[in-house]
């Protein structure tokens, strides 16, 4: 089950905020049930990327 999809196919538009993405993620949390451990895996490794990544590096890159 790809969540990404599953997020952008429950929606008309993007979230604004992360609480609108945190509550969608629990929404989501609910509706998995057992397999609710596959959603907490991706997001860990969501922020775990997002936490290693070098935003400066890219910004320059793209300038």
């Amino acid at each position: 089950m790809d969540i990404f999809q599953c997020f952008l196919s429950h929606h008309d538009e993007n979230a604004s905020a992360f609480s609108d993405v945190f509550r969608t993620a629990q929404e989501i949390h609910q509706l998995l049930g057992q397999k609710s451990y596959l959603l907490n895996h991706y997001l860990s490794m969501f922020f775990r990327l997002i936490t290693e990544m070098d935003f400066c590096a890219l910004e320059d890159e793209i300038e």
